[in-house]
């Protein structure tokens, strides 16, 4: 079981090397960074949350805010009620734009490694670059929420978050 194999590494990585201080220092960080973890199955437990949030902000979308919206989609909002629902339950979560289109989703530190959780803006908007129009009748359901591993190692989180810093 993957859990199991990441608890033994913890207790006795294949790295350590009990005369090196500065790896002990290491070690013990990363131990500490461990145990405050969350699983990824705790993000699944939330999928129910994730998706009745960003419902509402689906059902709230009135393209004709321009103030709100400027011609724009909701994909920002919705990542952002995801990383709202997941940090308050302890989950680090992050927003992060694509680099490869205009999209906003989330990037997940979890004990099991680094994750994307995100609802595409396909199923709910049509368009691109900052103009974006609303698919009609959208019913979220937890299908819709993906969850894809990008790195099986936690702390390859500066990968995937521009500017990030452990503190």
């Amino acid at each position: 079981m993957r859990i199991y194999r990441l608890a033994q590494e913890v207790e006795d990585p294949w790295w350590y090397d009990a005369e090196d201080e500065s790896q002990n220092e290491r070690i013990q960080k990363y131990r500490s960074k461990f145990n405050e973890l969350k699983s990824i199955n705790d993000v699944g437990v939330l999928i129910p949350h994730i998706v009745k949030a960003a419902q509402k902000e689906y059902d709230e979308w009135d393209e004709a805010k321009i103030d709100t919206y400027a011609g724009g989609g909701i994909c920002h909002f919705i990542a952002d009620q995801i990383a709202s629902i997941l940090n308050d339950n302890g989950i680090a979560c992050f927003t992060q734009s694509s680099s490869f289109e205009q999209h906003v989703y989330c990037i997940v530190q979890v004990r099991e490694g680094i994750y994307e959780v995100d609802i595409h803006h396909s199923l709910y908007e049509t368009g691109g670059g900052f103009s974006w129009n609303k698919r009609p009748d959208i019913h979220f359901n937890q299908g819709d929420v993906s969850i894809s591993e990008l790195s099986s190692n936690f702390d390859d989180i500066s990968e995937y978050i521009e500017d990030y810093e452990d503190l």
